[in-house]
Parts: structure tokens; sequence; C-alpha cells
């Protein structure tokens, strides 16, 4: 049975992740930071260690894989250390014991965000990301047994993410026992939305192929297409009334744009999609779905 290390494993991607994972017959390793990721995890992986241990997984068993998804997104006023060492010093530090441990396979997560030439929102996250991949390329150029991957994720959802995150957010807001319309911007961009189910399989589909991908070889991990802002709203709105769901307005506009707005960005899937992924939702189904599995009124 080959072992994944995973950090993040408590996390929106981390836990739906692990969970297909061991449904299709991997180890998996985690990390824990907290004593209530300690509970969340606890019952979901196959072994547990502290992230204080950081190398002791790799003490105890020869690794197949790391997969790197811990992140700190600066929103709840981390200091600079502390997003310093997340989001760089520990994908380095695990770069390192990977090499040293002879894993197959790193698996970094990046965001497409890293993609823009400039774009104020999340800088300091996004600055960061960004430097731990280039310094991964530049800290280990030799020849190892090694090979190292970066998933560059759009914009992902699904079931149990976050409700400091857009959809979620707004799924709540909806269905709010209120009156007054929700204040939104004019939504006109466009966006890339992909399902998170279709993201863990293409996680498990470069595992399952790591030796035919090129050494730092880059993942774009989106739909491959583009949809309206706004008609992605208003599907979800849609979406809950026809569950019986009573919800509030939208009020489009009332918001002024964030400055330096991305208005368009898609995800290439050319690369994936050589290896075998194939996307199973489109962007309406997996709405469906996600409001399917809300808590009933």
């Amino acid at each position: 049975m080959d072992k994944v290390l995973v950090t993040g494993a408590s996390g929106f991607l981390g836990g739906h992740l692990v969970r297909h994972l061991r449904v299709s017959g991997y180890c998996i390793l985690a990390y824990y930071r907290s004593e209530a990721s300690k509970e969340i995890l606890i019952n979901k992986v196959n072994y547990l260690y502290s992230i204080d241990d950081l190398d002791r997984p790799f003490d105890d068993f020869s690794i197949y894989a790391v997969i790197h998804l811990a992140t700190n997104y600066g929103r709840e006023k981390n200091s600079c250390e502390d997003l310093i060492e997340t989001n760089i010093g520990l994908p380095l530090k695990l770069a390192r014991l990977a090499t040293l441990g002879g894993c197959k396979l790193f698996i970094n997560t990046d965001t497409f965000f890293t993609k823009m030439d400039s774009y104020s929102y999340l800088s300091d996250y996004t600055s960061t990301k960004k430097l731990a991949w280039e310094y991964i390329k530049s800290l280990y150029p030799d020849r190892r047994e090694t090979i190292f991957c970066n998933m560059v994720l759009f914009h992902v959802f699904g079931e149990n993410d976050s409700q400091s995150k857009f959809i979620p957010w707004l799924i709540s807001e909806l269905m709010k026992d209120s009156m007054s319309p929700i204040p939104l911007t004019s939504c006109t961009q466009t966006r890339d939305f992909i399902y998170v189910d279709d993201v863990v399989h293409a996680y498990e589909q470069v595992l399952k192929s790591y030796s035919s991908h090129r050494d730092f070889q880059t993942f774009e991990v989106g739909s491959g297409s583009s949809v309206c802002l706004k008609d992605f709203v208003c599907e979800i709105k849609d979406s809950l009334n026809s569950k019986g769901f009573r919800t509030r307005e939208l009020a489009f506009g009332l918001i002024p744009q964030r400055e330096g707005e991305i208005d368009n960005f898609v995800a290439n899937t050319k690369d994936l999609r050589n290896i075998g992924w194939v996307k199973r939702w489109t962007w309406k189904d997996a709405i469906e779905n996600l409001i399917a599995s809300h808590p009933s009124k």
C-alpha cells in the first residue's frame, strides 16, 4: 500500500482528498497543528503526527509521495512570520525531507493568483506561494529520485468549505431570515470554477502517473472554461429556491469592483488531460449537488 503524506489534511480540499485516497487504497499520513485539527483527523487518516515532529513520518516509513496543501491566506491578521513559515518555510523543509527520504513525488499546491503580474488582493499570500515554488526549483535542480510537480488551483468550490470563502458566504447570506437584499458588485467578470471532486481526481491522476511527469511540471487545475460570475450567483439562488429554501434578493452593482479585479482567466488543462484526467462535473450540476447536500431548513 503506497504511503502518501498530506499537509493541510484537516482543511477543505485536504478533507476531500484524504477521504478519497483512502478509499482508493492509499495509506494516508498527515500532520496536525492543534488539538482541534487532531480531533478532525484522528479517524480519517492512517497515521497522524504533530507538525512539530516534521521529520518523524520520514523516519517511520518509506513514503511514496508528499502532497503539500497547507496554506496561510493571511486573512486573520497573521504575522508576516506566520505567513512566511507556512507558505515558504514548511514546503522547503518538506521538500528537503522528501528528497532525503527517496520519495517518488512531491506535489506542491499553488494558486492561479501567482500567474498575475499585479493583483493587490491577498498579495502577501500570493507572493509567498510564488516564492515557495521558485525556491524549490532553484534549490533542487540536480538529479534526484524525487519528481516535483506544481498544482495551480483556480476557483475550487464544494461541500465543507470555509465560511470566509465567497460561495459558502453567499449561500449563508441567501438563506438568512432578512428582507434586505444582498449587496454585490456588478459580477460581470468571468471565473473558472471547478468542483472539488474534479480537483481531487486531478491530484489522484498526478499520483498515478508520476513517472510520466516532467520535473517541475505545472498542472493548471480548473474546468478549462469560464462562466460569468453573475450567472453563477443566480444559479445558486435558483437551485436553493428549487429545493424549497426561501432566499433573499440579490442587489447587483451596489458595491464597487475590487481595484485591479481580474476580468477573465481560464485554466489550460491540456497537461492534466494528457495524463488521463477528465472533468466530470459541469458547473450547474456541481451547484445542484452542493445545494442538495446542504443541511435542511
